[in-house]
């Protein structure tokens, strides 16, 4: 996105940031879903943590970012075991800058990455509005290789439609098999990538791919369907169903234990090369 301009910025921006250029080859990712449950936060952290591992592992260490953006309902703080800071304590600094945004952020053990957790009363939700989101996520691409962003499932509320989606190189949509959640993801897709004068948000295809969650065969939903309600979306990702292990992690705050689980591992380091090597929403995955 092109900046704004000075005064299109709330009066706390730090322009001296943000008149910086991007980080050389920057990548911001949305994570968002039409339906609660299909582990879209779980998808977020180990995307980050994938992406770290896997570029440390390729020999050139990214930096990463993990943005809550579930403002009402966040859950990336539960799932790491910290709560505080969170983008409110940004929020009421005099001046947003790199070393206020800093101070600010958590680090996720052994995720490798930094998080800028959500406020933890949902009535706050208001104060950390578009504005200041879009703020601190383009302030943060002048800082951080890679940004995963984690939505709540309310695609047209302003924070998605204004902020989430238009600010993302890549969109990662996840669903799972049920058919409520496809046929959500058919929903959602179509007013997504509806142009504007058609009531829809305007956001390319090209950008988006599907993230199949929680996958296991013979429930009654193929790929095949998967792809037929994407509306030529691709499927970028499939990650199999480990329930047990998954809530294990989630109870015990050992999200990081996942990276190295025997299926769920495997799939997310594929899941980050996809993302890092060519935009998400090329077929040629």
């Amino acid at each position: 996105p092109v900046p704004m301009a000075g005064d299109e910025y709330p009066s706390a921006a730090s322009m001296e940031l943000l008149n910086r250029p991007k980080v050389p080859g920057q990548v911001t990712i949305t994570v968002t879903s039409s339906k609660g449950g299909s582990g879209k936060s779980t998808a977020s952290i180990l995307l980050a943590g994938s992406i770290a591992r896997a570029a440390r592992d390729a020999g050139r260490p990214l930096s990463v970012c993990l943005i809550d953006l579930d403002t009402r309902d966040g859950q990336i703080a539960s799932l790491i075991g910290k709560f505080m800071p969170t983008a409110l304590n940004i929020r009421v600094q005099p001046v947003w800058d790199e070393g206020r945004i800093r101070r600010n952020l958590v680090r996720a053990e052994g995720i490798d990455a930094d998080t800028l957790l959500a406020p933890i009363r949902p009535r706050t939700a208001e104060t950390v509005g578009p504005d200041f989101y879009r703020t601190i996520i383009r302030s943060l691409q002048r800082m951080y290789d890679v940004i995963v962003m984690d939505t709540s499932v309310q695609y047209l509320d302003p924070l998605i439609a204004q902020v989430a989606l238009p600010e993302a190189d890549e969109i990662l949509f996840v669903t799972t098999l049920a058919s409520t959640a496809v046929q959500g993801m058919a929903r959602a897709l179509r007013e997504i990538t509806a142009p504007l004068d058609e009531s829809g948000l305007g956001i390319p295809r090209e950008k988006i791919g599907i993230l199949v969650n929680q996958s296991v065969a013979n429930v009654g939903m193929e790929r095949d369907q998967v792809l037929a309600a994407g509306l030529g979306v691709p499927v970028v990702g499939v990650i199999p169903l480990a329930t047990k292990d998954v809530l294990t992690a989630t109870n015990l705050n050992r999200m990081y234990a996942l990276l190295d689980h025997p299926l769920i591992g495997p799939a997310y380091n594929d899941l980050a090369r996809a993302c890092l090597l060519s935009p998400v929403g090329t077929a040629s995955r």
